[in-house]
């Protein structure tokens, strides 16, 4: 939607054909008027509470190809092991 608000198009699944994510620091062709691209990311607050026990931080593309139960199921996995082996 914010794509096409901006004057941009989806063609196969990527912004005027060719870009696969919708925001970038790139990609000077496919901002501002008609492209459809924003540097600006999409910021959400929630307050933390005791019993959280991650923060998931991703970009689109892990959210293109991984759902959010699949990225729970990572995080919690990696739970056990020490953070050296995680990173």
């Amino acid at each position: 939607r914010r794509v096409a608000s901006q004057g941009g198009t989806i063609v196969c699944g990527r912004v005027g054909g060719s870009l696969a994510v919708t925001r970038a620091l790139g990609d000077h062709a496919l901002k501002g008027h008609g492209g459809g691209v924003s540097e600006k990311p999409t910021c959400v607050t929630r307050q933390l509470r005791p019993e959280d026990r991650f923060v998931l931080m991703a970009s689109d593309g892990l959210w293109d190809v991984v759902e959010e139960w699949q990225a729970q199921d990572i995080v919690l996995k990696a739970e056990e092991k020490p953070p050296a082996m995680i990173a």
